[in-house]
């Protein structure tokens, strides 16, 4: 069920109800001839804010009713029953305003005088009624500015519904859409992890016979990672400060691995720290580094991460040395953190690539988007 958005429904009728007041506060013939006093614009401005607001409150309840007990097909029927509600209690009030003398008649008489006279109404009081034929005439006259005024509360009604509805629409696709995204990017996760666990179990092993203090330090990175990897998989985002971390881990563990033939740097201001980053965006980033390059001590690859105050920006920088084999690069990957960053933060990832560099710029997001 559709929730309904009262809040904005109260807001749109408190705005509208003194507008249609002071529509009416003067009535035209008055207004052309001069003759209006500020008794007669009291009288009409209140008159008519009742009726508006005595309208938008059968509205809002005929509206409450029908979305809880009223099932889709008969929807159609709240429209009906506000019709005959609002006209009929049109009628009832403006019979109660004119029993008890509240229009100022004396005042309105005049400059109406020639209209009542074609008419025929030429002895207008509360106790008279128009003759003949003309009664029914002067009956709808009565209704259609009270059910004129309903229909543009309905119609309005319906604006802020549908509204309401193609930002809940647009909400779920958003959330399917990450949801597609998280899984492609769990998919990946997926494909990389038993290639890299074997990597590192064969590191381990083979650390464990020259220097039993390294492979312990190596075996509680490789748990820090598995364990950012497991208990944050919920999550679109996280703190920049975590993100590095992760990332930092993975680079000493593969700075064991390849020795000097890399180094990484990461220079970011301290209060950039809690902003906001799309989750595993760096570990993929530095990883895509020494996937699609190669290095040696003697040609090594230099990372560094550095950070923008001013325009709260982040910055991944490699050299590069493409590897021969880039037909085996999809770019799903980068594709995949453009996608998740665009549709988190409704930014660009922006990559600039030279003949010497590799740059991805990623701007911190304003706030934190997280499914815990």
């Amino acid at each position: 069920m559709q929730p309904i958005p009262y809040r904005n429904i109260v807001i749109i009728a408190l705005i509208t109800i003194p507008l249609f007041g002071l529509s009416a506060a003067v009535p035209m013939p008055l207004l052309f001839s001069g003759r209006f006093t500020w008794g007669e614009a009291r009288f009409g401005f209140l008159t008519v804010l009742l009726n508006v607001l005595s309208f938008w409150s059968i509205n809002i309840l005929l509206l409450y009713i029908f979305s809880r007990y009223v099932n889709k097909p008969y929807q159609w029927l709240r429209y009906v029953a506000s019709i005959i509600l609002c006209g009929l209690l049109a009628f009832l009030l403006m019979d109660a305003i004119r029993s008890l003398h509240i229009a100022p008649m004396g005042g309105w008489r005049q400059p109406l005088q020639p209209i009542a006279d074609n008419l025929r109404f030429k002895e207008m009081s509360p106790s008279m009624s128009p003759p003949g034929g003309q009664r029914q005439i002067f009956h709808l006259f009565r209704l259609a500015p009270g059910q004129s005024t309903n229909v543009i509360i309905l119609i309005l009604l319906e604006v802020i519904l549908l509204r309401s509805r193609k930002n809940m629409i647009e909400k779920e696709n958003d959330h399917l859409r990450m949801a597609n995204l998280e899984a492609q990017h769990s998919l990946l996760k997926q494909q990389l992890q038993p290639h890299f666990l074997f990597n590192s179990l064969t590191i381990v092993k083979a650390l464990i016979k020259k220097d039993t203090q390294k492979a312990d330090r190596y075996v509680d990175m490789l748990s820090e990672l598995l364990r950012y990897s497991v208990y944050s998989h919920n999550n679109y985002t996280v703190t920049l400060e975590e993100e590095l971390s992760y990332a930092r881990t993975y680079l000493e563990m593969q700075q064991i691995r390849f020795l000097n033939s890399f180094t990484f740097s990461f220079d970011i201001p301290p209060h950039l720290l809690k902003g906001m980053i799309p989750i595993h965006s760096l570990q993929l980033l530095v990883e895509n580094a020494l996937k699609h390059n190669l290095f040696t001590e003697t040609r090594p690859l230099y990372l560094k991460v550095t950070g923008d105050a001013s325009s709260r920006t982040i910055f991944t920088e490699n050299n590069l040395q493409r590897k021969n084999s880039v037909g085996s690069t999809t770019g799903l990957g980068l594709k995949n953190l453009a996608d998740r960053y665009q549709l988190l933060g409704g930014e660009t990832l922006n990559i600039t690539q030279t003949d010497e560099k590799f740059i991805v710029s990623l701007k911190l997001l304003d706030h934190e988007d997280s499914n815990n």
